[in-house]
């Protein structure tokens, strides 16, 4: 049995025994350790995550570790904190009696719903009517306008009328043809896609129209135009 002098025990002091030894089956097997990413881009991972380096993290000291964060969230525009809903429509052909164009219907369910659905609201939609287009009957009846074409949003901030107008004008900007209504205008910010979703006639003329504004992460399935 070796002994020790109380000089070299300072010097070196004894290493303390593990609570594991001598009975090696009981210890707990080691968690994997991730591999250190220093350079190059963030991988993403299936499950909706990203590895990053904690390198450039601020206030973090390792740099051979990384961490998996979350994706922000998307949050609505005027509503701070209140996560902005994934909408995906597609575009039904209907008709009625004086009128022709689209339903709406939820893709993720399959459930119609209604121009004044608060799903739609809630994601940044809003389908309303063309204020002023009877006044604007010739520039109404051009091709432009029929429904499913997508129309232009051009604002009027020298109108003096109202400078939060928001102007309807066909895709190329050669007609105009009336203007959103006036307190959503107030309420939207550019950009924004819209398009015609609804038609009136009478006599084979066009009279009024109905558009679709959505903020552009509300995805909106095109139709396919007609043979």
């Amino acid at each position: 049995m070796r002994i020790r002098s109380r000089t070299a025990a300072r010097a070196c002091p004894k290493r303390r025994r593990s609570a594991f030894a001598g009975n090696r089956d009981r210890r707990p097997t080691p968690r994997p350790r991730l591999r250190a990413r220093p350079q190059g881009p963030a991988r993403t991972r299936k499950d909706g995550g990203e590895w990053v380096d904690t390198a450039s993290l601020v206030g973090s000291t390792d740099t051979g570790t990384c961490e998996r964060v979350a994706r922000p969230p998307v949050v609505t525009p005027g509503r701070p904190g209140r996560e902005r809903e994934r909408l995906r429509l597609w575009l039904e052909r209907g008709e009625l009696e004086g009128g022709r164009g689209f339903w709406l219907r939820d893709a993720a369910t399959g459930e119609a719903l209604s121009w004044r659905d608060e799903r739609l609201a809630r994601a940044g939609a809003h389908v309303v009517p063309v204020a002023g287009a009877s006044r604007r009957g010739e520039a109404l009846q051009d091709d432009a306008f029929a429904p499913g074409n997508p129309v232009a949003l051009v604002p009027e901030p020298e109108n003096e009328h109202d400078p939060d107008a928001l102007a309807v004008w066909d895709a190329g900007r050669r007609l105009h043809v009336g203007y959103l209504p006036a307190a959503l205008a107030a309420e939207l910010e550019l950009p924004l896609q819209a398009l015609v979703l609804w038609e009136w006639r009478d006599a084979g003329r066009r009279l009024g129209l109905r558009v679709i504004v959505a903020s552009p992460g509300v995805w909106i399935g095109r139709p396919r135009p007609r043979s």
